[in-house]
């Protein structure tokens, strides 16, 4: 028996360099990638120790270019972590963000 699909937004898999920033950092940037990219949402690999909770809210910045190497303060939304799973010296969220995005388009 397979489970029916609850997401709205199909998942592309995508490998982009992502920065995420939280109450919880202090104002500094936690690195990482994306593991897939939707317009509701995506799955985020970082690298951080210290694991970030379920529905506590972050602002991430995606690198959807290679040709744009910085980020900007308004390529950062916010977006609520739906889900976290701890790894070793990495970790796995799912992020579901505060409004729709085109980065499914954009990668």
């Amino acid at each position: 028996m397979t489970t029916p699909e609850r997401r709205r937004d199909p998942r592309i898999p995508a490998n982009h360099p992502v920065k995420l920033k939280c109450e919880q950092t202090a104002g500094k940037y936690i690195a990482g990638t994306t593991d897939n990219v939707s317009d509701g949402g995506a799955m985020l690999m970082l690298d951080h120790t210290q694991l970030l909770v379920t529905g506590q809210t972050v602002q991430i910045g995606i690198v959807s270019s290679p040709v744009k190497g910085m980020l900007l303060t308004e390529d950062f939304v916010d977006a609520t972590i739906v889900r976290s799973l701890g790894h070793g010296q990495t970790q796995h969220i799912a992020v579901r963000y505060d409004r729709p995005q085109r980065f499914a388009e954009a990668v």
